[in-house]
């Protein structure tokens, strides 16, 4: 089949047009930050460990009983890099240590008593602006 040289420059011009609307319409969108969380069972309760964009950003930890000037049935959450994001420690009793709203390095502890040998689950979150990822479950005890 032949083509007129009227067409062809038409079919043509089309093609790059529709190419330069296709390429228009894909801008680049933020990539989620690259985040992960480890944990580390001690002898006094737990810490969940922050991965976030190749650093350790900051900790949850749960400390059963006292330790030194560390209370017993503690929440704590540590921001250890100064990065914007925020790191938070939570407890199924509604219980949360948020070192939200703070200039890292910076960390806070929210105490109260709990009935002894009682099981409770503990998580990690750290967010910035609306944007937030937690850490799965962990069982600790009082």
């Amino acid at each position: 089949m032949r083509i007129g040289k009227g067409t062809g420059v038409l079919l043509s011009t089309g093609t790059l047009l529709a190419g330069a609307l296709v390429g228009f319409g894909s801008g680049t969108a933020n990539a989620a930050p690259s985040v992960y969380f480890t944990s580390d069972s001690h002898s006094n309760g737990l810490e969940l460990v922050v991965h976030l964009n190749g650093h350790v950003a900051g900790y949850g930890d749960w400390f059963t009983d006292p330790e030194g000037s560390q209370p017993g049935d503690a929440l704590a959450a540590t921001d250890s890099w100064g990065d914007g994001y925020w790191i938070a420690a939570n407890l199924d009793t509604g219980r949360v240590a948020t070192t939200r709203g703070h200039n890292a390095p910076y960390s806070v502890t929210k105490t109260g008593n709990l009935p002894e040998g009682e099981w409770h689950k503990m998580w990690v979150c750290v967010g910035k602006g609306t944007w937030y990822k937690c850490s799965a479950k962990h069982s600790v005890h009082a």
